[in-house]
């Protein structure tokens, strides 16, 4: 995307609010970063009428140059949010990481909504039943750590389940399905902690991924 330049009158501060771009696409030739900043609202927004009603209590990323963030973040502290600081540079990684965590949380839902639906369960029913799941996932890892908030196959490296998985991803025919399944089974497989009881049956779960991702390839 090609920078925006603008011109801000003497002592006066201007904002973005895209969350991948910086400030620094604000600042012409000349100019200084100081009066620059970008103010991001981590906030899952899918209507702009209700979503406005969010802003109290959700967190918000500030960055930029030193008076632009000291105004955001009383910004912030006035729409009743909490401020995240982030460099310059890490701003896109930032962003990544809210589209990882929100935009893409919903599309893992929509494959499994389909999942359960291939599996003859009601599309109302299944989408709450699924929901209900998460958020049971989601209050385990606000009180524990990743690790420790784990659950399910690759917790248990419960390899012939994972086969199971396999066989009936296979027969299901849906190859985004199984891509998603097995590239969050390596991210799920690394909170495993290897012991010295697990060691064998880790490496097997790892190499049993790999060898389902390389035939898929």
């Amino acid at each position: 995307m090609a920078a925006i330049r603008t011109r801000v009158a003497e002592g006066a501060i201007i904002f973005h609010t895209s969350g991948s771009l910086a400030s620094d696409v604000l600042i012409g030739t000349g100019q200084t970063a100081r009066n620059y900043g970008s103010l991001h609202p981590l906030i899952a927004i899918s209507d702009p009428i209700s979503g406005s009603t969010a802003f109290s209590g959700g967190y918000f990323c500030i960055e930029g140059g030193e008076e632009a963030v000291a105004i955001g973040r009383k910004l912030v502290e006035g729409l009743g949010g909490q401020e995240l600081i982030v460099e310059t540079t890490k701003k896109p990684l930032y962003h990544a990481a809210a589209v990882m965590s929100a935009g893409h949380l919903i599309a893992l839902h929509a494959i499994a909504m389909r999942l359960f639906a291939h599996a003859g369960i009601d599309a109302s029913t299944g989408k709450e039943a699924l929901l209900a799941l998460s958020q049971s996932a989601l209050r385990n890892l606000g009180t524990s750590s990743a690790e420790d908030a784990l659950t399910g196959t690759f917790a248990r490296l419960d390899i012939e389940t994972f086969r199971r998985h396999l066989e009936s991803l296979d027969a299901f025919g849906d190859e985004i399905s199984k891509d998603v399944y097995l590239d969050l089974g390596f991210a799920s497989l690394g909170l495993v902690p290897e012991t010295p009881e697990n060691s064998v049956a880790r490496q097997e779960f790892a190499q049993e991924l790999n060898m389902a991702k390389a035939k898929g390839k």
